[in-house]
């Protein structure tokens, strides 16, 4: 059991970042979505976002029948620190249970920091492009002094917008520095993403949405890629306030069967 617990560790070490971080500032791709895309707040506006996303899976490991539950909280601050030009900082804390054959053991998981930034670099007849760096801190909660991870990465963004629709595309990259020697055998440091966004204003207010994407595996065992669709509603009361609802599911058996993303956004 000890071996499975420790797998599902590592994914939701890797599963947070392109999946929380990368959708992590609603004037990327606003929340629920997972593809950014390329808008800035502007600047002197300032955004706070709160999310929580909870994930499970069900799968067979070694003969045995597996179930994770995953809860994922956290929050982040953003600031448009010129027009085209945005910093932004989060924190995140995972933790789950994990059920073996009917046995259940709890994970004290893992706590998450970020600081990326977004530059919208070009923009021209409803075409925008802006690239987003990123570095983060992780550590496994209770674990030994080796069990952490520094990364870094960024995204290329490219967004069309025609009236109301937008579609936007991603490619992006991250590494992982990983602390423990153990960590460094059994995962991938290099991990690429691809992933785009389409979303439609059916209302004032109210825009929903597809977006699908696939990244590298992180677990060496694996050459299969992690694939995920999910669709998503983002309601806006007014300028100033988003309510998102969303709900993603694995396409590839890596990726996590289902997952629920709920948040809200305020900007002043």
């Amino acid at each position: 059991m000890g071996t499975i617990v420790k797998s599902m560790r590592r994914a939701i070490f890797l599963a947070f970042f392109l999946v929380s971080v990368a959708g992590s500032l609603p004037a990327f791709a606003a929340l629920p979505f997972i593809t950014d895309d390329a808008g800035t707040l502007g600047k002197g506006v300032t955004q706070v976002e709160l999310w929580y996303v909870g994930n499970t899976d069900k799968e067979t490991v070694s003969g045995s029948s597996v179930k994770t539950e995953q809860n994922l909280p956290g929050a982040t601050l953003g600031h448009g620190v010129a027009e085209k030009v945005d910093l932004t900082v989060g924190l995140a804390r995972v933790w789950g249970d994990t059920t073996v054959d009917g046995v259940s053991s709890s994970d004290a998981g893992s706590a998450f920091f970020t600081l990326s930034a977004k530059w919208r670099f070009f923009e021209n007849a409803g075409v925008s492009f802006a690239l987003k760096p990123l570095v983060g801190y992780s550590y496994l909660v209770g674990g030994t002094g080796s069990d952490y991870a520094t990364s870094f990465g960024g995204w290329l963004i490219v967004t069309k917008e025609h009236e109301a629709l937008a579609v936007s595309l991603n490619a992006g990259y991250l590494f992982n520095d990983y602390g423990s020697a153990a960590e460094r055998d059994a995962s991938r440091s290099g991990i690429w993403q691809l992933s785009a966004l389409a979303t439609y204003e059916v209302l004032a207010g109210l825009k929903l949405g597809l977006d699908v994407g696939a990244f590298t595996n992180p677990d060496k065992a694996s050459s299969e890629m992690k694939a995920y669709a999910m669709g998503g509603a983002i309601y806006s009361p007014n300028r100033n306030v988003d309510l998102s609802l969303g709900f993603k599911f694995g396409i590839t058996k890596p990726e996590p069967d289902f997952a629920g993303i709920a948040g809200v956004t305020l900007r002043f």
